[in-house]
């Protein structure tokens, strides 16, 4: 997985040690922010349908 990493860019393979390249944290924010995105919005509607069920 790390040599399918290094050879897109994502990481630089050193003798004993990875090094993360700024490719790689962008993807990693992006990929963050996304899910912060998808929790944010389920706990809105969790809280929405909470709301409708006790709305009787």
């Amino acid at each position: 997985m790390v040599k399918e990493g290094e050879v897109k860019g994502y990481f630089k393979c050193h003798k004993h040690s990875v090094e993360l390249r700024p490719v790689f944290l962008e993807l990693a924010r992006k990929i963050m922010s996304v899910h912060f995105s998808v929790v944010c919005i389920s706990i809105e509607l969790g809280m929405d349908m909470k709301a409708d069920k006790y709305a009787c």
